[in-house]
């Protein structure tokens, strides 16, 4: 019973208030920086859920990067299925297997991927780590 929504700031109103829009079948999508975009994926029966922030980065980074021709989404929204949850299958340039399908995403199981694209930055040295990735904040 998972359900998957996108905001975008200054969005219509698509039934699920302003600015939000519901995800009805398997996608990938991109953030789109100059409107905020971010994403909740909640348990349609309680209503818990959790609302993605894409990373900001720290000093010397902006933020978690842009997608590019190596990794060409910033997100991948699924539906679950137990014969897919096997060891990875499609190497280390596979990107996300099993989205040639597009299956209904309304109120299934889900897996919602989150691509934070690593920089590699000579500058910044061997030993300095590189913190990428969204801000998960719990709704409850």
């Amino acid at each position: 019973m998972d359900q998957v929504f996108a905001h975008d700031d200054g969005g219509p109103d698509n039934g699920w208030g302003p600015a939000w829009r519901k995800y009805t079948n398997e996608w990938n999508d991109v953030k789109i920086p100059g409107n905020h975009r971010t994403w909740f994926v909640r348990d349609q029966l309680n209503g818990h859920g959790v609302l993605i922030l894409p990373g900001r980065g720290y000093a010397t980074l902006i933020d978690d990067g842009e997608w590019d021709r190596f990794a060409d989404h910033n997100v991948a929204i699924r539906r679950a299925s137990a014969s897919e949850d096997v060891p990875w299958v499609f190497g280390t340039r596979g990107q996300l297997g099993y989205d040639e399908d597009t299956q209904g995403v309304q109120e299934q199981d889900i897996v919602f991927w989150y691509v934070a694209h690593h920089p590699h930055m000579a500058a910044l040295g061997p030993t300095k780590w590189l913190v990428t990735g969204p801000t998960l904040r719990i709704q409850r």
